[in-house]
């Protein structure tokens, strides 16, 4: 009997102890928070030298988790919210936003830099008649920069007109009427437009019939 009771007991006490540590209305276990990605908006950018680009990063994880990142540039700066300013060099940059929470979880973008955009113009052939009807063609050459392949035309002083015929090519007319100016004089604006006669008229001037290109294009 006794040896029996004793038996009894030791049951009840496990049964007691295991109810005590995974019963109903136990309590609760709380993972620490962690960080799963870091992730750069946009991922790809083109910038010209000297300007700015912003990036915003997103961070998720599980737990009450930490959204700050730190901001690193492989060129140029980047400041603590994301604004990057391009170096004066064209090139490669990568951007990085780096967990503050854990430095082994980041992310980059991708950021092309590239010179500003410089126009130059030819035109064919280099010299027109005025009041010639046929003109000459205008092309415009782009070098450097990014963007959309246009630029916009015009004629400066006012003396003929030029029209677009495409992305990057025009029409040059003279004008009709014709400018009487000293022989041999060469009358030069500020914008490069050459007025060239070489006529004569009782040996004091002329009347001139040719004119070089006042026509520009810009970006």
């Amino acid at each position: 009997m006794k040896q029996r009771m004793t038996l009894l007991v030791f049951v009840f006490s496990v049964v007691a102890g295991l109810s005590a540590c995974g019963g109903s209305g136990g309590g609760s276990i709380t993972l620490p928070p962690t960080i799963t990605s870091v992730t750069i908006a946009p991922a790809t950018a083109t910038v010209v030298t000297g300007k700015t680009a912003t990036f915003t990063a997103s961070v998720t994880g599980t737990g009450n988790y930490s959204s700050s990142v730190t901001w690193t540039a492989s060129a140029g700066t980047i400041s603590s919210s994301g604004v990057l300013t391009a170096p004066s060099a064209a090139g490669t940059v990568t951007v990085t936003a780096t967990s503050s929470q854990d430095p082994t979880k980041s992310g980059t973008a991708t950021v092309t830099v590239v010179f500003p955009l410089a126009v130059s113009v030819s035109a064919t052939p280099a010299t027109v008649n005025a009041g010639d009807t046929t003109g000459a063609a205008l092309a415009a050459t782009l070098t450097g920069g990014a963007g959309n392949a246009t630029v916009t035309w015009s004629v400066s002083p006012s003396t003929g007109s030029v029209s677009s015929t495409g992305p990057l090519t025009a029409t040059y007319l003279p004008p009709r009427d014709r400018y009487r100016i000293h022989h041999g004089h060469d009358h030069r604006n500020r914008d490069g437009f050459d007025r060239l006669r070489d006529g004569n008229r009782n040996g004091h001037g002329g009347t001139g019939d040719h004119d070089q290109f006042p026509a520009a294009a810009s970006k």
